[in-house]
């Protein structure tokens, strides 16, 4: 029970009031109570959202290391969308590269497949050549050590002839690039080379360098390069013919060696030269050849 009185200052009366407790605490708890039930449902609010955002971001972010794990083994990969405008531009970015790995990928087997097929082709070519070069040098030489000598400097020129062609990543190789190449095992220092840079086919390349090293090696143990004063000037320039045509006229001259003896049968040489004459040495050029022989201390090859 809760009482409580007051007196009055004029009269003097005194007036009384009784209630129970229980009137005035029911309020205060049924505000406790609604607070509390407000709160806890609130906080059970709060967690089913929390867990529905969680699992709404987490299969986004699934899909996400999936496609990521797909990229890595470049599959293919296809999304729907997730409702998450962040996912799914991520997941298109990543859809997107997919698509061009793939490409990159088909385009790159097609690439080996076309390397493998000119492979095969150039390795043929290659042998046949290797054989052709074999067979001339058997038919030129009485002994097997000087078939030896013989088979080896001539793939050593041909060998530099590839590196020269891979440089140029098989397009051709410049001729004068050519020419100082065959002859640095001889000296360049006796030799002197003028002419336009000019780019010859990838065909030429290999019978021009053969026919470079017999002339190097012809000259070394007969002619100008076996002398001390001997001299080989090589130069080469573009011709335009009466029909209008492009030639290429090729001279390699020799002063200052030993006198000049016409040969009595066709060498391997003048065989490649004769194989660099049917082949077109450069874009939109022939080629011709002219073999004179003069002076007893000079020679000259005009091609």
């Amino acid at each position: 029970m809760a009482t409580a009185h007051v007196t009055s200052p004029i009269s003097g009366w005194v007036m009384g009031l009784a209630a129970e407790q229980t009137l005035f605490e029911a309020p205060i708890w049924d505000t406790i109570m609604i607070a509390g039930l407000a709160g806890g449902a609130t906080t059970l609010l709060s967690l089913l959202l929390a867990v529905w955002a969680a699992r709404r971001i987490a299969r986004p972010i699934e899909r996400i290391e999936q496609g990521t794990h797909a990229l890595m083994l470049r599959r293919t990969i296809t999304f729907s969308n997730t409702g998450l405008l962040e996912a799914d531009r991520t997941l298109d970015a990543i859809a997107s590269t997919a698509r061009v790995f793939e490409q990159h990928d088909r385009e790159r087997e097609a690439h080996v497949r076309l390397i493998m097929r000119e492979l095969s082709h150039r390795s043929k070519n290659l042998l046949a050549i290797v054989l052709a070069i074999a067979r001339q040098t058997s038919r030129h030489t009485s002994s097997f050590e000087e078939f030896e000598s013989r088979f080896n400097s001539r793939i050593q020129a041909l060998a530099d002839a590839h590196d020269l062609l891979v440089e140029q990543q098989w397009s051709g190789a410049y001729l004068d690039d050519l020419v100082r190449a065959q002859l640095a095992a001889f000296g360049m220092e006796k030799v002197d080379c003028r002419g336009p840079r000019i780019m010859l086919r990838t065909k030429a390349v290999q019978n021009v360098a053969l026919a470079l090293h017999e002339l190097a090696t012809n000259a070394s143990k007969y002619g100008a390069l076996s002398v001390a004063a001997g001299k080989v000037s090589i130069d080469w320039a573009r011709e335009t013919a009466q029909d209008g045509e492009r030639n290429l006229r090729f001279t390699w001259r020799e002063r200052g060696g030993p006198p000049v003896i016409v040969p009595s049968k066709k060498g391997f040489g003048a065989s490649c030269w004769s194989a660099s004459r049917s082949t077109r040495w450069a874009k939109a050029r022939s080629s011709s050849s002219r073999r004179d022989w003069s002076g007893p201390a000079s020679s000259g090859r005009s091609i």
